[in-house]
């Protein structure tokens, strides 16, 4: 690490950017959180006009995008400029400025027919249109910046966004039931833990290229409702509750999931970079922050 950086945070009060300012912060780095109203990402010339006029910056984390996989289906050409062009004029503008450039990606960007832990080298394959708008951001970001860092994560979760997970503690406190797709897998990522990482790669100053960055277990949501209730129960009050599971098919959703997409994170392990904290202990603590006080 060569001392505290200087930091353009893009996306900083979204649910992981939001995560990586607080910790950026607390380590007394210093964090230019630019709001939307200030500076549109989607607006080229406002960007180009900004990267002109501040030029000191060590490092440039984009964790801006448009997420919202259902919805990319019909708008296919607002998913496309957000998670596509947008990286890619990011990156040419820090490689044009000297300054590393960190960009954040998704495990849609395989098709989940492995059924094993995806590596970075395994070919990718996005069956919808946000895993498509996403790869063709990691391929422009990558053909304009070689030293960029794409970090690809997974079913990621935290305090200050609505989610599958909000949606199920919600329901094992207040509701008898809860259905949850049993032949679907993936990674859940906590939030403040992936900004932990990242950060951690960053004042490290690692090479260029992907990287996976997830939780440490792949889970089912059927899987990850039985460990929440467990827990519940384990530290909040016993209450009787169903986790009820359901297929892929029965789950009506406009867009394709893959079916597995769980990530090996042996590549960044191997460079020295911390593990996630277990799936347990990260979700104990989410519901803790989403309940409050225990329940008596």
């Amino acid at each position: 690490m060569k001392g505290l950086l200087k930091i353009l945070l893009l996306g900083g009060t979204g649910l992981l950017g939001s995560e990586i300012k607080s910790l950026l912060e607390l380590k007394g780095h210093d964090v230019v959180d630019p709001s939307h109203r200030l500076l549109d990402v989607s607006n080229i010339e406002l960007l180009n006009q900004f990267f002109d006029d501040n030029k000191s910056f060590d490092w440039c984390i984009n964790s801006t995008a448009y997420a919202r996989v259902d919805l990319a289906e019909k708008e296919t050409e607002e998913a496309n400029l957000l998670n596509g062009t947008v990286p890619g004029h990011l990156a040419q503008l820090c490689s044009s400025n000297n300054v590393r450039f960190l960009h954040l990606s998704t495990d849609y960007v395989f098709n989940g027919e492995k059924r094993d832990l995806y590596t970075e080298e395994d070919s990718v394959d996005p069956i919808n249109v946000y895993g498509k708008s996403k790869l063709n951001g990691e391929i422009a970001v990558l053909q304009s910046n070689p030293d960029a860092i794409i970090a690809r994560t997974s079913l990621l979760f935290g305090i200050k966004k609505p989610s599958f997970f909000q949606a199920l503690i919600e329901n094992i406190h207040e509701q008898e039931s809860f259905d949850a797709v049993d032949d679907i897998y993936a990674c859940p990522t906590f939030a403040p833990d992936l900004a932990k990482r990242l950060i951690e790669m960053m004042e490290k100053d690692i090479p260029g290229g992907i990287y996976h960055v997830t939780g440490t277990e792949c889970l089912s949501r059927y899987e990850i409702g039985i460990i929440a209730h467990k827990l519940y129960l384990e530290n909040f009050r016993n209450k009787p509750f169903e986790v009820v599971p359901i297929s892929a098919e029965s789950w009506k959703v406009p867009a394709r999931r893959p079916k597995y997409t769980g990530l090996s994170n042996e590549k960044l392990n191997s460079i020295g970079i911390s593990k996630a904290e277990p799936f347990e202990k990260n979700l104990l603590l989410y519901m803790h922050q989403l309940l409050g006080a225990p329940v008596i």
